[in-house]
């Protein structure tokens, strides 16, 4: 729960949350690192989606301390570059990802209160070694 992040209120109501993501491949520790999109209400109560830095699009919510992934098996992936989305349709909330940004390839909805949520940038990382870096282009939220 201390990883990198930069969050900001969103209104309630239904939107899109979109951004390019490009992390550093030259990066060769082990463990999980991976940067994306967060949602966060509390530390009980949050979803993200992330690339990887071992080729995966890792996604994962929590509801009420219990965590498990928006796909049944993070998709492979294996570019250093992705655009990453949360889309929410009154409570049901999804995650998706695209190599052009125009084609995406969503998970099924989850039932999440969206109601007092914050969205934004994570960088997560198991280490605590230095040197990998995600880079964002954008961060385009789109009310629906």
């Amino acid at each position: 729960m201390d990883a990198p992040r930069i969050i900001r209120h969103l209104p309630i109501g239904n939107f899109e949350l979109i951004s390019h993501v490009t992390i550093s491949n030259s990066f060769t520790n082990s463990g999980f690192q991976g940067a994306g999109l967060l949602l966060y209400f509390n530390m009980q109560n949050y979803a993200w989606v992330v690339l990887s830095s071992s080729g995966l699009i890792s996604t994962a919510y929590t509801l009420q301390g219990i965590r498990k992934g928006f796909f049944k098996q993070d998709p492979s992936y294996f570019d250093s570059s992705v655009y990453l989305a949360f889309k929410a349709d009154g409570l049901q909330t999804s995650v998706g990802y695209s190599r052009d940004g125009n084609t995406w390839i969503w998970s099924d909805p989850v039932t999440y209160d969206t109601s007092n949520l914050r969205a934004g940038f994570v960088v997560l990382s198991a280490w605590q070694s230095t040197g990998f870096e995600g880079k964002f282009d954008c961060f385009d939220y789109r009310q629906n």
